[in-house]
């Protein structure tokens, strides 16, 4: 496999996959081609791309349901799609079903590679943020948080029971006991671990001051609001 990863072009037309093929491994991708969709899926049940290029018009199997099979096979493929001018509706209708972007031909080469690039670099976003999601998934589960005793284990309970609730929950503790620790086992059992963790450390902040980092403000709302700035809670 060479580094840029292997892009699977999915088409009919021999021409396609000469053009294509040339033009994708002079930028250093491998190429792998399908005339079909039923050859396409088959390679996608034993193998990985980093990129599908899918024509909509194929034989047998159309485009609309490859890329519907192909979804349920990885659902963070990211795929382009192929289409003729008088098809470009449908390439939309195939954007609404999880499609990356699509391509017109006759296509420019130039065009073609800016597309592929820009697919490629969110391929790689996509993986960063699933292994990102893993690795704090694996930090802040119970495995991590150390602890035998009966009190432990009736702590770990607490947070099976509390996290898939929206109460509101009060962790207390003396400093270093790992009250944010438990906290954030908390925020990622529950079912809003996707969505932000946000601390507020309140003895920190001068009274004054508490409203608009909890609220935020607009420019000009006090002397020294120079700019807009967003609450702890619209940003939570």
């Amino acid at each position: 496999m060479t580094q840029k990863g292997i892009i699977h072009i999915i088409d009919d037309e021999p021409i396609i996959h000469d053009v294509l093929g040339d033009l994708l491994s002079s930028e250093g991708y491998e190429v792998e081609n399908s005339a079909s969709g039923e050859e396409a899926l088959d390679k996608h049940s034993s193998q990985s791309f980093q990129l599908v290029l899918l024509d909509l018009l194929l034989p047998g199997i159309d485009g609309i349901e490859v890329l519907k099979k192909l979804k349920k096979i990885d659902p963070n493929s990211v795929i382009i799609i192929i289409t003729a001018f008088a098809s470009v509706e449908s390439a939309i209708s195939a954007m609404k079903i999880g499609a990356y972007d699509y391509i017109q031909k006759p296509f420019k080469h130039d065009e073609l590679l800016i597309t592929v690039q820009r697919a490629i670099e969110y391929r790689k976003l996509q993986k960063e943020n699933l292994r990102l999601k893993d690795e704090l998934q694996r930090k802040f589960s119970f495995e991590n948080i150390i602890g035998k005793s009966k009190v432990m284990k009736n702590v770990f309970e607490s947070v099976k029971a509390t996290a898939p609730t929206r109460s509101t929950i009060l962790l207390q503790g003396e400093s270093g006991t790992g009250k944010e620790l438990v906290a954030r086992a908390i925020h990622q059992n529950s079912d809003r671990k996707n969505f932000p963790f946000i601390i507020v450390n309140s003895g920190s902040l001068p009274p004054d001051l508490l409203e608009s980092h909890l609220f935020g403000h607009v420019k000009g709302a006090f002397t020294g609001a120079v700019s807009s700035k967003k609450g702890l809670f619209e940003a939570a």
